[in-house]
């Protein structure tokens, strides 16, 4: 549940105010912007920045300390909702399972992501576009996160469906294009990514300055 939502949604009804009452107490000029994006807070759809929850809090008259909580409690119940996953059983990319593909589960690398977050659409990542889409109950305070792919849309939808089945979506090596250029192989790691063991942790493998990803593959030929 959205605590933050319901904590203004529930003062605004015991108040008696419409939204444009509301809004008609903070700084907004523009009034059907401020009623938008009220409701929308109220709707549990969007977070506003600080200062703009700030002004609604002081139009309904709530406390710095009522916020802080109320927030607290959310972030909480977010991220057991997010991180208390195992790994999807296959590929949100291709569809394919590890034991097919081989090589690591990945959630990002530096160019690209998949990502489960508490946070707005809007989110903009350093993974070129960012496409997002939102889970429902019981996990409607969640979005799937998806960057750096050009043909977002199957994906997107897969890993849409495996988070909203309680798993942690991912996508292999050979999508992310970590696959030796020779032969077609794995590469060994991935440097600079963030991957998904087993067990749901994510460790991340160190972005060395120097070195080449090594090819799996005993007999390829690339440094010979």
């Amino acid at each position: 549940m959205n605590q933050l939502a319901a904590l203004f949604r529930e003062r605004r009804a015991a108040l008696g105010l419409s939204y444009q009452e509301v809004v008609e107490r903070t700084p907004y000029s523009n009034l059907a912007k401020g009623t938008q994006r009220l409701f929308f807070l109220e709707e549990g759809v969007w977070t506003p920045d600080s200062k703009v929850l700030g002004w609604f809090a002081e139009a309904l008259a709530l406390s710095a300390e009522d916020l802080s909580q109320t927030q607290e409690q959310d972030f909480k119940e977010q991220d057991e909702k997010r991180t208390r996953r195992l790994p999807a059983d296959s590929c949100s990319a291709c569809g394919e399972g590890l034991e097919t593909i081989g090589g690591r589960r990945l959630i990002t690398t530096l160019s690209r992501a998949i990502l489960i977050r508490g946070i707005p659409a809007y989110w903009a990542g350093k993974w070129r576009e960012v496409h997002a889409v939102r889970l429902e109950s019981p996990y409607d305070q969640l979005y799937v996160l998806l960057g750096g792919f050009n043909d977002y849309g199957a994906m997107l939808a897969r890993a849409r469906k495996h988070a909203q089945a309680g798993a942690t979506p991912w996508f292999c090596q050979r999508c992310a294009g970590q696959i030796c250029e020779k032969c077609g192989a794995l590469f060994k790691g991935v440097p600079g990514s963030t991957f998904l063991q087993d067990d749901g942790k994510t460790p991340y493998f160190a972005l060395l300055p120097i070195g080449d990803a090594a090819c799996s593959n005993p007999e390829c030929t690339r440094y010979r």
